[in-house]
């Protein structure tokens, strides 16, 4: 009976026509900004990693992934953006068999900062890498005889110190550094390759580094969940994950300092935590309302309003139940997530970087269409709040696309039919006509 009144209004919110759904739009906050340059083909099931570096004449993006452009200019595998279009690092990467890019870092090895390459690649030009290269702004050099297993060769880059001199961490699917024998993650010094401790049994995903009383510590993300190095010896961080850990980050924000892990899992030790956890001390605890599916990367960027965590994925958010697709993008709002403007594929990576116009928040990935931009974005994209958040309106938008219209309240009615506590709007525990009232009233609050 309560579903038949919602669809009464629904017809009679129809009965507006177009002035009634164009008096919501223009919201105009937390849209993506243009595209980055041209859009480059990523191979299928390739990876994706932007970073940000300065070779001596200001910090720059580059982009390092599964991807070549055929027209001039020609680059392979990796590129660096000037401001108006990417460009080549010598003659680029190559390598005949599944060739990839999967870690980028900067590491000054006692010649000055210079950013390190690491994935399934053998050739730099006539230069010989072996799955590790340095470039220094003119050229590219080995790292002695390189890093180059079984595929997909190394996974993650990372500079650390933890007292006794800076070395270059790299971790992945890794037997074999320049001849000594590792356990998926070994260090460079600048001359020669080394392993780290006894290694870890699993594959390394991701390297993040900290500080602990003074002292850099460093943390892999693996293929069963996180391991702590503090210079001398590996513990396991809480227990067993069941499933890849693909960022784990010591971050600030909202006032909050904590340990955070993402990946593809859904339980630790056999407790359902979702895909975003952290650390408590003792074991891992969800963050914030559950996501499942795939938690990709995590990023601090301060919007103008204050430092927020970001998550970039492919992400499912329960409550929504089939109402909603996937969420690529989350940030934290003070006490939970919320989601802004959806892209059409998985966010793998995120970085700031400020361009000569402020910090803005790059997002890479195999996606190419946002709900809000128009035409094709490539597969990285540039966002920054140049808007306003209007609070009724974006109560309202449910589809996070900037726009009030048929769309959010097919999703309203779907999250209704299903008695979602996502629209319990007065919160007492029931959802019935009195919430639809309320979100009536959301809907009319516009930008405008």
């Amino acid at each position: 009976m309560v579903f038949s009144k919602s669809i009464a209004i629904l017809a009679i919110l129809a009965g507006f026509g177009s002035n009634f759904v164009a008096s919501a739009q223009g919201c105009g906050y937390e849209a993506f900004q243009n595209r980055i340059g041209s859009s480059f083909a990523i191979f299928d099931d390739r990876s994706l990693v932007i970073h940000v570096h300065d070779d001596g004449t200001g910090p720059s993006l580059y982009a390092g992934g599964g991807f070549v452009q055929s027209t001039d200019p020609y680059f392979g595998l990796i590129a660096k953006w000037d401001g108006t279009d990417w460009m080549p690092l010598g003659s680029g990467l190559w390598d005949g068999n599944f060739p990839d890019v999967s870690a980028l870092a900067t590491y000054d090895d006692g010649r000055g900062d210079a950013l390190y390459v690491g994935g399934s690649f053998t050739f730099a030009g006539d230069v010989v890498l072996n799955g590790i290269g340095r470039w220094d702004g003119v050229s590219w050099e080995p790292l002695g005889s390189g890093i180059r297993d079984f595929l997909p060769g190394i996974q993650a880059l990372a500079s650390y110190d933890d007292g006794s001199g800076s070395v270059l961490m790299a971790g992945g699917v890794l037997f074999v550094a320049g001849g000594v024998s590792v356990s998926n993650i070994a260090q460079w010094d600048g001359t020669t390759w080394a392993s780290v401790g006894q290694g870890v049994d699993s594959p390394v995903l991701s390297l993040s580094v900290a500080t602990s009383n003074g002292v850099e510590v460093l943390y892999a993300g693996t293929d069963t969940g996180v391991d702590r190095w503090d210079g001398a010896n590996w513990s396991p961080v809480g227990g067993t994950f069941n499933g890849p850990v693909r960022a784990v980050k010591q971050v600030e924000f909202d006032g909050l300092n904590l340990l955070v892990a993402v990946g593809e899992f859904d339980s630790v030790d056999g407790r359902d935590t979702g895909c975003i956890v952290w650390f408590d001390g003792a074991q891992w605890a969800t963050l914030g309302s559950k996501r499942y599916g795939l938690a990709w990367d995590v990023v601090v960027y301060d919007n103008g309003s204050g430092s927020s965590l970001y998550i970039g994925g492919w992400m499912h958010n329960p409550a929504f139940g089939v109402c909603f697709t996937e969420e690529s993008t989350l940030v934290w709002n003070g006490q939970d997530w919320d989601y802004f403007e959806p892209l059409n594929d998985l966010v793998e990576t995120m970085v700031v970087f400020d361009d000569g116009g402020g910090d803005a928040l790059y997002l890479g990935g195999p996606f190419t269409r946002s709900a809000v931009t128009a035409g094709t974005l490539g597969h990285i994209v540039k966002w920054k709040n140049e808007g306003s958040l209007c609070t009724g309106s974006r109560e309202a938008d449910l589809h996070r696309d900037c726009l009030l219209n048929f769309f959010d309240w097919q999703i309203y009615l779907c999250l209704f039919e299903q008695r979602s506590p996502v629209v319990d709007s007065n919160k007492d525990g029931l959802v019935n006509f009195f919430d639809i009232a309320i979100y009536i009233d959301q809907y009319l609050k516009s930008c405008g």
